[in-house]
C-alpha cells in the first residue's frame, strides 16, 4: 500500500485526514516484514501473524493496552530502537 492508500485506510478506522496522513507517513516507513503483515492486515483485516524478538503483534497489544493496529507502531518502535526493545517489557501503559 502506498501513503495514500494507508491515509484512507486510517480514515475508516477514524484517524482525522491530518492524523492519517502523518500515521500513514510513519506507517510506509515500517521495516519490510512488517511492512508487509500491515498491508495484509488493512487489506484484508484479521491478525498478521508477526513476531520480532520474541513478541508477537498480541503480545505487544496487551502489554501496552492498545488495539492490533497501535500495536504495529509499537512494534516497529521495538525493531528500530535497540534501548527501547530492551526495556520494553519492563514498561508500563496504562498501569500504575
Amino acid at each position: 500500500m502506498n501513503v495514500n492508500e494507508i491515509a484512507a485506510y486510517l480514515q475508516t478506522r477514524g484517524y482525522s485526514p491530518a492524523e492519517a496522513r502523518v500515521y500513514a507517513a510513519k506507517a510506509a516507513a515500517f521495516s519490510d516484514g512488517l511492512k508487509q503483515a500491515f498491508d495484509e492486515y488493512a487489506s484484508a483485516g484479521g491478525k498478521p501473524e508477526f513476531s520480532y524478538g520474541g513478541r508477537t503483534l498480541d503480545d505487544v497489544a496487551k502489554h501496552t493496552y492498545s488495539d492490533l493496529l497501535s500495536a504495529f507502531f509499537y512494534m516497529d518502535k521495538i525493531m528500530k530502537d535497540p534501548e527501547y526493545a530492551k526495556y520494553f517489557g519492563n514498561m508500563q501503559f496504562g498501569r500504575k
